[in-house]
Formats: structure tokens, C-alpha cells, sequence
């Protein structure tokens, strides 16, 4: 992609070192280059690049492409926990997917195990009932094209990133990971689970 090569060039010309911009699909390089910014050239069978903690996805299956998952009753509890007077949102926690319906922390359960994820055939892309279909609510078509396989690989250590909330931002800053291991200390700073997609549905 030349705009993302020119990127990355620029990138690393203004901060004098190698900078990649890569997306879920990039291959990087298993050996950077020293030579020159493009990295077009370079080619891998896994996708190893990672930001932050993300080494979970790579110890557990070799590859960093995990989806986050957030408990919202853990949430709604650590909430009145705090008694900050406002309600912490999920979105604090930068998760891919919020689940509800679960007891606070069992999610934490949930790790070594597989999550399946079912669309409700009777609705439709607009998540409105199909009135004609109300006899199979639950039905699943049997080539499996509604179901989606997750498998939750470990609990999610929280660095300072949480401290901020990106859609409250006028709350400001709390010491997230540090209220975390004081107030819940047989966790530690740990919030929501990692979990990599087995299998697609639609």
C-alpha cells in the first residue's frame, strides 16, 4: 500500500528510527530491516506486531490477533465499588465485545474455555424480530453460518491506558490499575478477558 509506506517513511524520518504502520492482515518482517524505511519487501507467516499487552494472542496461539472481552456486571460493580458518584463505562476498557448476564468477575471463569456466539435467526440486520419466523426463535441454520467460535485464552493485566476514558473525557484521570489491585486484590489489576475467534459466523 503506497500510502501506507509513505506513511512509515515519514514516520520514521521524523522520529529517526524504524517506524511500520501495519493493520490486522500486514505480515511484518521476522527480521527488521536496517537498511531503509520500506518494509514492503519483508514477509511472514504469522502476524507477531504488537501494541501494549497483547502477548497473550502470540503465547497462546502464536498469532496477536485477539478480540477483548469486558463483563458488564464486573463494570457496573467495580462502579459502585469506587462510589465515584458517575458510572464507570465499559468503554474505559477498550473492549471488542461487552458481554452481559454474567455474575461480577466470572468471566475470569471463562479462560481455557469456548464461548459460542449464536445470531438470532429470526432477526434481522436491523436486530428487529422477523414476525414471520416466531416458532424457531433459536434456531441456528446447520451449516453453522450464525455461530461464531470464540476461545477465551487469559484474563487482560491493565496498564496505564484505562486511567482515561475516551468518551468522558471531562472525568479525567483515575489510577485505574492501581484502584484495581487495592480495592479487588485476589485479581490484581486485572480487567476482562482475551479471546481469539476460532471460528467466523454472520
Amino acid at each position: 500500500n503506497d500510502g501506507r509506506d509513505a506513511l512509515s517513511s515519514f514516520m520514521s524520518d521524523s522520529s529517526g528510527e524504524e517506524v511500520r504502520l501495519v493493520t490486522a492482515s500486514s505480515k511484518p518482517s521476522s527480521k527488521p530491516s536496517t537498511n531503509n524505511h520500506n518494509s514492503s519487501n519483508n514477509s511472514s507467516s504469522i502476524h507477531t506486531h504488537q501494541f501494549g499487552n497483547t502477548r497473550s494472542g502470540v503465547r497462546n496461539r502464536g498469532d496477536t490477533r485477539t478480540v477483548h472481552l469486558v463483563n458488564a456486571a464486573t463494570v457496573r460493580e467495580l462502579s459502585e465499588t469506587l462510589g465515584l458518584g458517575y458510572p464507570i463505562a465499559a468503554s474505559r476498557f477498550r473492549p471488542n465485545i461487552v458481554v452481559d448476564g454474567l455474575k461480577p468477575w466470572a468471566e475470569f471463569d471463562l479462560v481455557g474455555k469456548s464461548l459460542r456466539v449464536t445470531r438470532n435467526a429470526n432477526r434481522g440486520n436491523d436486530g428487529k424480530d422477523d414476525d414471520n419466523n416466531n416458532d424457531n426463535e433459536d434456531e441456528v441454520e446447520e451449516d453453522g453460518t450464525n455461530t461464531m467460535v470464540l476461545d477465551v485464552i487469559a484474563r487482560t493485566v491493565r496498564c496505564e491506558g484505562i486511567s482515561y476514558d475516551p468518551l468522558q473525557p471531562t472525568v479525567g484521570r483515575l489510577d485505574m490499575p492501581k484502584l484495581l489491585a487495592r480495592n479487588y486484590p485476589q485479581h490484581g489489576p486485572y480487567f476482562g478477558v482475551y479471546a481469539v475467534v476460532r471460528s467466523g459466523g454472520t
